[in-house]
């Protein structure tokens, strides 16, 4: 039995295999190396559909951008790292 994971750190990210042991069987870095910005582009995704649904028309200066982020928290988005 292998297991696929995926390792994503710091120094990259990469497609890791490991067999019933716990050895490592293959990795995998160059395929996989967007991924470690994937959540982040989601994310600025999201709070743009968020904000634009608020203010379709008009100036973003004056959005509320607590409600924004109130609005996607209750959406599952993750605002806060700790």
């Amino acid at each position: 039995m292998l297991t696929l994971g995926i390792d994503s750190s710091t120094q990259g990210t990469k497609a890791v295999v490991y067999d019933a042991a716990g050895g490592l069987v293959a990795a995998e870095a160059a395929p996989f190396a967007s991924m470690r910005v994937q959540a982040q582009c989601m994310a600025t995704g999201q709070a743009a559909g968020v904000a634009a649904a608020f203010r379709p028309d008009e100036d973003v200066r004056r959005l509320d951008f607590a409600a924004v982020r109130r609005l996607c928290e209750t959406q599952g988005a993750i605002t806060q790292t700790t």
